[in-house]
């Protein structure tokens, strides 16, 4: 009965070594992969889960201090092409933590990409030692478009260059 009970401990014990994105759910974790760069050993697309703009991300922290650093990759980019959009520094002892990512002129509405986030243990920095977990995401129209933004900056630039010529002339 005693060994029972120590075997049925055992996996929720694992469990706290491990970093995990509770939400919005990621793609899955496994004790044996959660080191593998990008995504922890699970590197295939699923489908998507639908974000804000805004975001809020809960992860469970293996332990303490620590940092997590998140990136995001549109569907769209180079594989190895992460942009970062946000980071979080663990100092005290905290089982989850909870922050906002903002994705804001950083995608375009109606797209889909992956977040990466990684753990690192501030005690064991050594890369290998990192912990992946990645969450497959699409946007809906509460972003702002990227492209949008683009041609209004060069026509103020471009108006701004012909002043300047006016007035030399």
């Amino acid at each position: 009965m005693k060994i029972v009970y120590a075997m049925a401990l055992l996996p929720a014990t694992l469990a706290l070594e491990m970093f995990r994105v509770n939400y919005p759910a990621s793609r899955g974790q496994n004790s044996t992969t959660v080191n593998e760069y990008p995504c922890g050993g699970f590197n295939h697309p699923q489908a998507p889960t639908k974000v804000k703009a805004r975001q809020e991300f809960e992860m469970q922290v293996p332990r303490a201090p620590g940092q997590i650093d998140v990136f995001y990759r549109s569907a769209h980019d180079l594989p190895d092409r992460w942009e970062p959009v946000g980071g979080y520094l663990v100092l005290t002892g905290a089982d989850f933590v909870g922050f906002r990512v903002d994705f804001h002129r950083k995608v375009q509405k109606n797209a889909k990409g992956v977040v990466m986030a990684r753990f690192i243990d501030a005690n064991n920095p050594t890369e290998s030692d990192w912990q992946y977990q990645c969450v497959d995401v699409s946007h809906g129209d509460d972003v702002k478009n990227a492209s949008a933004g683009g041609p209004r900056v060069g026509m103020v630039i471009v108006g701004l260059a012909l002043a300047g010529l006016v007035i030399r002339l």
